[in-house]
């Protein structure tokens, strides 16, 4: 799984190298350096990755980041101290155009058209998922937005877009805002089903001590026979001031040992299921 991913991170740069070719300018890097301070935006709500309370936060983000900021310290004389920001599906964007983050790590699905939008550059990639839908253990597609109960899902994100490729917008619920809400309302019985990437859903589930096959089910929608694939990146500025920048950020994801075992710490126990999702999204 490692590997598959290696590779495709390590494609994702080449490509990256040959359209945003690299400069001297470094503002992002020279911030940092003379604040001694990294600042990074991080998600709560997003098992796995980020998530828990204030003085409890836990996941891969938090993870990196810290190994990050001890891997910039190297050739100072005082280590980098790291500034942790709470973000959101919505915040993202702007506390990277604001610079109050260096960096925001969380289930971002890199999207050129996003990037276009909000002057952001996505990593390297580091995971890959895909939308899946929460429903009922036995369910089936066909059951989904039948007896008035809809599929819900997050405003404004992919799955959202991805759900709405497929399913009349009448039997779509987007007025959630967070996820353990709706895998909550398909527990209760108020939604068919309740869609979100996959490993999102998983780790939303383990949290709430709920069991696949007994307690919900997995169902994964496809498009021209393929799954509805997601690919996660950290955001970065973009300019060509902050090309050095990225490419610090993205061979330190590639090609860090202690980068590959937070991976591993993270999503190794979920790396089968992650597997089947990651090979049919080739």
């Amino acid at each position: 799984m490692k590997g598959r991913l290696k590779l495709l991170a390590i494609a994702w740069l080449v490509i990256l190298a040959s359209v945003f070719p690299k400069t001297s300018w470094a503002q992002t890097d020279s911030a940092i350096q003379s604040t001694g301070v990294l600042k990074v935006g991080i998600r709560r709500d997003s098992p796995l990755l980020g998530f828990g309370s204030q003085g409890n936060w836990t996941g891969y983000c938090v993870d990196i980041a810290n190994a990050l900021a001890k891997h910039l310290s190297r050739n100072r004389i005082w280590p980098l101290k790291l500034r942790t920001v709470t973000s959101t599906t919505q915040s993202r964007w702007d506390l990277i155009r604001s610079e109050e983050v260096h960096l925001e790590c969380g289930p971002n699905t890199i999207d050129p058209d996003n990037e276009s939008e909000y002057g952001v550059r996505f990593s390297a990639p580091f995971f890959v998922t895909a939308t899946q839908i929460l429903t009922r253990p036995g369910a089936t597609e066909s059951d989904l937005g039948n007896n008035d109960k809809k599929i819900g899902v997050i405003y404004q994100t992919t799955n959202e877009r991805d759900v709405q490729s497929i399913y009349p917008s009448n039997l779509v619920d987007n007025t959630f805002a967070q996820r353990d809400e709706g895998v909550n309302a398909v527990i209760d019985g108020d939604l068919s089903g309740f869609a979100s990437d996959g490993i999102l859903l998983l780790g939303s589930a383990n949290s709430m001590n709920l069991s696949q096959d007994k307690d919900y089910s997995l169902l994964t929608p496809q498009s021209d026979g393929r799954p509805l694939c997601a690919t996660y990146g950290i955001i970065l500025p973009g300019g060509t001031e902050n090309a050095r920048w990225r490419d610090t950020v993205n061979f330190f994801i590639v090609n860090n040992s202690e980068a590959r075992r937070i991976w591993g710490k993270w999503f190794g126990d979920v790396s089968n299921t992650v597997a089947e999702i990651t090979d049919a999204c080739q």
